[in-house]
Order: C-alpha cells, then sequence, then structure tokens
C-alpha cells in the first residue's frame, strides 16, 4: 500500500533530515529513447553513493526508480495543494503507461511498461 499526503500553504511543512542527496528536476528535457535509458543508468551509477531524486516525465527514466511517487498540484476552495502518493509496482505500471500514452491507457501500453519494469528490475539485479 501506499502512502498518501495533501499538503497546503498553510500546513506545517515537511522537515526533512540533511543527507547526501542529488536532485534531477526535469533531466529528461530534449531526451528520449536511447540517451534516456543512458541518463538513467548514470543517475543509477549515482544512486550507489547517494541518495537520488529525480522529476521526470519520461517513462524509461522513471521505471529505473526504486521508489516512484506521483505528485499532482490541484486546487480545492481556491487553495492550490499538492497531492503526494508512493506508488506500488501496479499503480506504476499505470502511471508509466499513462506517461508514454497520455489519457486512454490500453491493454498494450500496460504491457510495455510491465516489460519496462521488468528490464529496470533486471538491469539493476546485474549490476550488483
Amino acid at each position: 500500500m501506499g502512502a498518501s499526503s495533501d499538503l497546503t500553504a498553510s500546513e506545517p511543512h515537511v522537515i526533512i533530515q540533511a543527507v547526501n542527496c542529488d536532485d534531477f528536476d526535469e533531466v529528461d528535457t530534449g531526451v528520449s529513447g536511447r540517451a534516456a535509458q543512458k541518463v538513467v543508468r548514470k543517475m543509477s551509477d549515482v544512486a550507489r553513493h547517494k541518495q537520488v531524486l529525480c522529476v521526470t516525465h519520461l517513462p524509461q527514466i522513471a521505471a529505473m526508480a526504486d521508489i516512484h511517487f506521483s505528485v499532482e498540484k490541484g486546487e480545492r476552495d481556491g487553495r492550490t495543494y499538492t497531492a503526494v502518493e508512493q506508488l506500488d509496482r501496479t499503480q506504476r505500471q499505470k502511471e508509466l503507461a499513462r506517461l508514454a500514452g497520455g489519457e486512454r491507457v490500453t491493454e498494450a501500453l500496460l504491457h510495455s511498461t510491465g516489460e519496462m519494469l521488468d528490464q529496470a528490475e533486471q538491469w539493476k539485479r546485474d549490476q550488483n
């Protein structure tokens, strides 16, 4: 089961302890296909020694995550909020399919993103 929380500007902010972490925000800009795989494998190398936080819209990059969160911004009662949910494997597969195909998620996309997750998991096992 995934954890979920809604944060608004009026609520206390989450306190994050200092950790050795590299942040990659929108690392996928101008990158696709094989180049994305190379980028994510380099990020995986970095993750062996420090925490990596990556914001991406590319399924090839998102598939390599050890932990995957969905972050959505919205508005409710005139207030902006951010919803964060940790995804399990089934939710990850659906989210990757949505990233790859947009609003219409088909069985073919789900199958493809399942294979993408399998390949990412196998690659990470092979690196150990």
